[in-house]
């Protein structure tokens, strides 16, 4: 399969508004679009969704990518430096998200209302999903949850953005 192929399949509309659905659940309320935008490029990478795994219901973002991580060779990469990367990732990811918004609402996966919140119709239950899709659920599943949680201050300071 060709890296175009893999591209296509990972950046379908579809599926990245059910990684939206399972962000929006675990949110658990109604969330601005400009965190929906924000959480997906977080998702799409590597490094920042491994740590997602780890998640539990009460974590913050300064628990996931506030830390240091030690690597293989001796050496710790902060927390942050996972991340790095993320505003370019943002603008590459853009269109696909505006897309997969689009898709989710016309599915009846969420709502977006007319101040551009967005809430979720069918709350998607990760548990129940196979593997692979299992982890990237599970994974916005609590992103949304830590989202939640964080004022918009810590998620600017952790992603090096201002979210205002």
């Amino acid at each position: 399969m060709s890296i175009d192929s893999i591209c296509l399949i990972a950046m379908n509309p579809h599926y990245i508004g059910k990684l939206i659905q399972a962000f929006l659940t675990g949110y658990g309320d109604a969330c601005d679009i400009k965190l929906v935008l924000m959480a997906m490029p977080i998702l799409f990478h590597k490094p920042s969704r491994e740590r997602l795994m780890k998640a539990k219901s009460g974590s913050r973002l300064k628990t996931i990518y506030g830390n240091a991580k030690a690597l293989p060779s001796g050496e710790t990469i902060s927390g942050q430096a996972q991340i790095a990367g993320f505003l370019e990732r943002y603008y590459i990811m853009l269109p696909h998200v505006k897309r997969a918004i689009i898709c989710a609402t016309s599915d009846k996966l969420i709502y977006c209302d007319e101040e551009l919140k967005l809430s979720v119709c069918d709350r998607l239950e990760y548990k129940s999903m196979k593997k692979p899709l299992y982890y990237w659920y599970r994974a916005s599943y609590y992103l949304g949850n830590i989202f939640r949680i964080a004022t918009p201050e810590e998620i600017s300071y952790i992603l090096e953005v201002n979210i205002k």
